[in-house]
């Protein structure tokens, strides 16, 4: 009779994988796909860490209840056909180095209690955590069940990426527990085949000192994150931290994703990353921000044919070497040959970005973000931007695009042909633009985005940020209502919009007399576009008398729109719950205290936009529970909406 021992041990590995609910996964795999962003709010402008695409993560589960873990864990005391396979899943992944202390003896250790400070802003008193300590001197003696146990780990995580491991498993070591097992293994091999690494630290130099232990030839993934300004000794030359990078080329040739992450720009570090890059030839992710690359460390990115995700700073074109560094590679076609996605910013404009986009040449390149970190961008590196995505080689396998600049010089318009070029990227799904300065989108250039993108689902065009158009009286908007809906009902895609508009004279009548043409038709036309949820109205303004008219005919073309934004929104902040009420609001855009009159009527217009606009909120679910149930009367009639093509005569 076939027992447990007579089943091929990768079949009992993986009942243990299943049990436990690991995915085994490659050591470097691709980037996925762009994620769809949330319906109700823009991009967050803070770069977002790569750690999804470097690793697998153990699965969410309440707190309370870890069947899977217990059960695998009773495999490894009981069964001895699933003793080997159980350890191997139970130490594959591991929540820092605390398990690791907890294969010592008992007398050598103790769990301390230790009070640090909430992370939140707003979160009273201390937050209570515990860490494990040393209580005497490690020896060699005291290593030998962790040697037995360490060759199987593969990944060492963070704690809070371990949600699936009992908390007493994830508390964290001190510090002295890094210089402890370092001083046991200077020249690496505490764990001989970790594959990923996630460190996360306040740059104690002790922590970098001690982390070369954990390099190894399987090293494959290192997300090294620094949340504070690191002393000054760490990041000198020669020392703790030049010295770890040094050693990761060394002892990690064959690294696929770096992420040395301090948050805080320092040049010391600026000046050595760079260089160390140049030492790895297969990388496939790295993320550098907010540092940045030096144009050869960039050269040597450029030409490896296994980088799919880069994430850094672009440095500035300060010399007469580096403004032709750029156009000298234009002529081949071998760079970024397998690049997925990018991310670049540049603190002083546009230019260095554009002429990276120009070197791109991946025929799976499908996301772009591109930033600037100042106000006063001219707007013609917005111009040069915009033609170089459109005529780059890779522009139809882009789906995602994020542009996101703080200020435009002399808040100059970006003119409507500046947009034409984008018309090229035809597999366009979402396209985030973030320019606080006017933008000259008209009805003729939005009828050719509905041509242009057929799959677009998330559109947003100056409307994420706040400081956008405060003038009242001046919106700059060309877009009409009109426009609005006719796009709306060619892009039946689109889930998020984001646009401003204007309700000129006849612009609601001239929309309703062409949905109606004279029958009494519904607004929709009996076509309703069923995927927009939010729309995002930006400083759109409407007047009283036309709320009921345009919730009529958004309830109708789009019913199951769930939430209106508006600018309003973010610089004000209302101090009545009833909508309706126009209250004075707090304004909350920074300036000086003593405001004139102007400034005190455009809050007022402000006020009364976003009252409207939250009537028109109300009306819409109002509206579409009413034609529901006038059509579900109509049916049980045998009659068809009036518009449709099979209506009754």
């Amino acid at each position: 009779m076939p027992t447990l021992s007579d089943l091929p041990p990768p079949l009992l590995l993986a009942i243990n994988d299943h049990l436990l609910a690991l995915d085994r996964l490659p050591p470097s795999p691709p980037p996925p796909p762009p994620p769809d962003p949330s319906p109700h709010s823009p991009p967050s402008s803070a770069s977002s860490s790569p750690s999804s695409s470097a690793s697998q993560t153990l699965p969410s589960r309440p707190s309370s209840a870890f069947e899977g873990w217990t059960t695998v864990l009773a495999l490894a005391r009981t069964c001895r056909a699933l003793h080997g396979p159980a350890l191997d899943t139970l130490w594959h992944t591991l929540p820092g180095l605390g398990p690791l202390v907890y294969a010592l003896p008992r007398d050598l250790w103790r769990a301390r209690m230790s009070e640090r400070t909430a992370p939140k802003r707003g979160a009273a008193g201390l937050k209570i955590s515990w860490v494990l300590v040393f209580v005497r001197e490690l020896e060699e003696t005291d290593l030998i069940r962790l040697k037995h146990y360490a060759p199987r780990v593969r990944q060492v995580l963070l704690g809070d990426e371990c949600i699936g491991i009992p908390p007493a498993a994830r508390r964290p070591v001190c510090t002295s527990v890094f210089e402890a097992f370092a001083a046991h293994f200077p020249d690496g091999g505490l764990l001989p085949n970790l594959e990923v690494l996630h460190t996360q630290h306040e740059g104690i130099p002790t922590v970098h000192r001690a982390l070369p232990m954990l390099f190894g030839l399987h090293l494959r993934v290192i997300l090294d994150n620094i949340t504070v300004p690191p002393p000054p000794e760490l990041v000198q030359e020669g020392g703790p931290f030049t010295r770890m990078v040094e050693l990761l080329q060394e002892r990690a040739p064959e690294l696929t994703v770096l992420q040395l992450g301090v948050r805080h720009r320092l040049p010391a570090v600026s000046a050595l990353i760079p260089d160390a890059l140049c030492g790895f030839a297969n990388l496939v992710l790295v993320n550098l921000c907010p540092h940045a690359l030096s144009w050869r460390a960039l050269l040597h990115l450029a030409s490896l044919s296994s980088l799919q995700a880069l994430h850094t700073y672009l440095p500035s074109l300060t010399s007469e070497a580096d403004a032709h560094f750029p156009s000298c590679m234009l002529g081949s076609p071998v760079y970024f040959p397998a690049l997925h996605e990018i991310r670049l910013t540049h603190k002083g404009g546009l230019a260095p970005c554009t002429a990276v986009l120009n070197l791109i040449h991946s025929p799976h390149f499908h996301t772009v973000t591109i930033r600037s970190g100042t106000r006063r961008t001219p707007v013609g590196d917005v111009v040069s931007l915009f033609a170089a995505l459109g005529t780059c080689p890779t522009a139809s396998t882009i789906l995602k695009l994020t542009i996101d600049v703080p200020g435009v010089l002399n808040n100059a318009e970006i003119p409507a042909f500046a947009f034409y070029p984008l018309l090229a990227l035809r597999n366009l799904a979402t396209f985030f633009l973030n320019i606080p300065t006017p933008l000259g989108v008209d009805d003729a250039l939005l009828h050719a985005m509905a041509g242009a993108w057929p799959c677009v689902v998330h559109l947003h065009l100056g409307t994420t940020s706040p400081y956008a158009h405060h003038d009242a009286k001046n919106p700059l908007m060309r877009v009409t209502f009109e426009a609005l809906v006719e796009f709306l009902r060619q892009s039946p895609q689109v889930r998020t919009l984001g646009l401003g508009f204007t309700m000129c004279a006849g612009s609601l009548c001239r929309a309703l007399r062409k949905a109606c043409p004279g029958r009494g038709a519904a607004p929709g036309q009996g076509q309703g576009q069923g995927r927009l949820r939010t729309l995002n109205v930006g400083y759109s303004q409407i007047e009283p008398e036309d709320v009921a008219g345009v919730a009529a005919v958004l309830s109708d073309v789009c019913p199951e729109l769930q939430g209106i934004w508006c600018g309003w929104q973010h610089d004000y902040e209302c101090e009545s719950e009833d909508e309706d009420e126009p209250v004075r609001l707090s304004k909350n855009i920074p300036g000086d205290e003593d405001e004139d009159e102007d400034e005190d009527e455009a809050w007022l217009a402000g006020t009364a936009a976003r009252t409207q606009w939250s009537r028109v909120k109300r009306y819409i679910s109002t509206f579409v529970d009413i034609r529901q149930q006038e059509r579900r009367w109509a049916s049980g009639q045998g009659m068809k909406p009036v518009g449709s093509d099979d209506a009754g005569a």
